[in-house]
């Protein structure tokens, strides 16, 4: 919570920005070899996304890389409502054109406000842990998660909800038609050398034994 807005402020983060998606992209392909329906999410920045020359370097990446850009999906910070609602609005599109996915992060935190939904040509939302952090206790909480997918839905719009630490709060989230989810309770930040090992060996054998 501190170190990322702080390096998001210096000179360098432009370039440590598209190393970052070069190695998640490279680790990424040995997924899409297991499961064609990997997608791979990357979070970018508000001063990265109004660079001219992100778009073209994002996908000059992934060709270099062999990663299908429809397999990418883009994180906008918190911060995106910085930008010109219409110079931000264009930046998204131009991704689109190009097949790469754009997800709209911590909704409901900080500036990352619900009027964006209704103007952010986006594909993704996903829900800031604090809308779980009450959700099995208090009613109101859990009529707002299911208000906020049903309208998602509407719209054609994915959600994923963060912070699922309980089994609980997974099954109230299949009730409530959430598309994804991810937290504690599914598995933790891991190397992805350890990854390798626990996951992918683990979903080729469940191939196998299908």
């Amino acid at each position: 919570s501190r170190f990322l807005p702080w390096l998001e402020n210096d000179p360098c983060f432009f370039e440590l920005g598209f190393w970052i998606l070069r190695r998640a992209v490279s680790d990424a392909r040995a997924m899409l070899a297991l499961c064609p329906d990997f997608v791979l999410n990357v979070n970018i920045t508000v001063g990265q996304l109004q660079h001219r020359d992100f778009l073209p370097k994002t996908l000059e990446i992934l060709r270099q890389e062999g990663f299908p850009p429809g397999h990418l999906c883009l994180e906008l910070t918190e911060r995106c409502k910085e930008l010109d609602i219409d110079v931000l609005c264009r930046a998204i599109e131009a991704f689109r054109r190009e097949g790469v996915r754009l997800a709209l992060d911590d909704l409901g935190t900080g500036s990352a406000s619900f009027g964006l939904l209704l103007r952010l040509p986006i594909q993704e939302i996903k829900l800031d842990k604090s809308f779980l952090d009450q959700a099995s206790i208090l009613p109101c909480q859990r009529s707002l998660i299911k208000g906020i997918v049903d309208i998602a839905n509407d719209l054609g719009i994915d959600v994923l909800c963060e912070g699922i630490e309980t089994e609980m709060q997974a099954v109230f989230l299949k009730q409530a038609n959430c598309a994804f989810a991810q937290g504690y309770y599914y598995g933790r930040p891991v190397s992805f050398d350890e990854f390798s090992h626990r996951w992918l060996n683990r979903y080729e054998q469940d191939i196998l034994l299908s």
